[in-house]
């Protein structure tokens, strides 16, 4: 992999893989401190356990945490020290960050989507998009009037595998021959477990 390319990721991998932007330095103007900023809208368990690959990639840095629960953002401060802290996710946007990851519960995502592309912010969603039709236009209305010059991605990271893509090629293509039958396997961790699940 080559150094732009690594420039280019914004995780390194895991379950938000597939969130890619502008290098940073294209991003804040220069290469000196070019780490982008990223501002975690919902400090739940997934929004958590998520982040944590945001930290682990020295082209990105957590650096604002919003949540409208004192607790959760007590939890949030304690895993990124000197994060600036928000009631509202108004402030968060207003803020200097130059992206934000919304991991809020899903009847919020429209309206905090909708305003992060009014901010003209870099935006990375949990799913889904919404909890109804009209929920979902409204992100789609969002997305459309968006600053075409920043990345929007949602955590559907297995559709965007190249490994996923093979396969669905295989299947579509025939390849495989007459699909049969589907088994579906999802696995489950309760909320005092690490791992994705629980938000």
């Amino acid at each position: 992999m080559t150094n732009q390319t690594d420039r280019r990721n914004f995780l390194s991998k895991g379950a938000a893989a597939t969130f890619t932007i502008m290098a940073p330095h294209l991003v804040r103007g220069s290469q000196a401190n070019s780490a982008l900023s990223v501002g975690l809208l919902g400090c739940g368990n997934r929004g958590m356990y998520v982040s944590g690959y945001f930290a682990k990639n020295e082209f990105a840095k957590v650096t604002a945490l919003c949540d409208i629960y004192e607790d959760r953002l007590t939890v949030g401060e304690a895993k990124y020290a000197g994060a600036k802290k928000f009631k509202a996710h108004q402030d968060l946007l207003a803020s200097d960050i130059d992206a934000v990851y919304i991991a809020t519960p899903i009847f919020f995502h429209p309206e905090h989507f909708e305003a992060a592309t009014k901010a003209r912010k870099h935006i990375f969603m949990e799913k889904a998009a919404a909890v109804d039709v009209k929920g979902c236009n409204r992100v789609l209305a969002a997305a459309r009037k968006a600053d075409p010059t920043k990345r929007i991605s949602m955590d559907f990271q297995q559709r965007y595998g190249a490994e996923y893509q093979h396969c669905h090629q295989l299947v579509t293509g025939g390849e495989l021959g007459p699909l049969k039958m589907v088994r579906g396997v999802a696995g489950y961790r309760r909320a005092d477990q690490e791992g994705p699940s629980g938000q």
